[in-house]
């Protein structure tokens, strides 16, 4: 397989495809390096040779693209649908409010007998 074939086959995988549309954004590689904190080279690597997207990298790019490309895009692994992101632009599914307060609260109204 030649380069330009391998290039074009891994932009099938979602977050090389997301973490392109970012450096789009950005305004290429050596840009989007500064706004995120990485070298051209990396950013190089990330796109034609990483499995997996760098944990590392993931809440800077989220914050560089204003929450366009999310962190629930570059590492749904980690971060999965339900996640919503700090810019409130993941349309995941969110827990009730006051979920959470109701469930930790609960060990302790059993203590109390309420």
């Amino acid at each position: 397989m030649n380069q330009t074939a391998r290039a074009h086959s891994r932009r099938l995988i979602p977050w090389v495809s997301k973490f392109s549309e970012a450096i789009d954004l950005l305004g290429g590689q050596s840009e989007a390096g500064r706004q995120i904190g990485a070298s051209q080279q990396r950013i190089y690597f990330i796109l034609n040779k990483s499995r997996k997207f760098p944990d590392d990298l993931v809440i800077p790019v989220e914050n560089a693209t204003g929450g366009r490309i999310t962190r629930v895009d570059l590492r749904p692994d980690l971060f999965g649908d339900g996640f919503k992101n700090v810019h409130g632009l993941n349309s995941g599914t969110i827990p009730p409010a006051g979920l959470a307060e109701k469930k930790a609260a609960a060990p302790y109204a059993a203590q109390k007998g309420v």
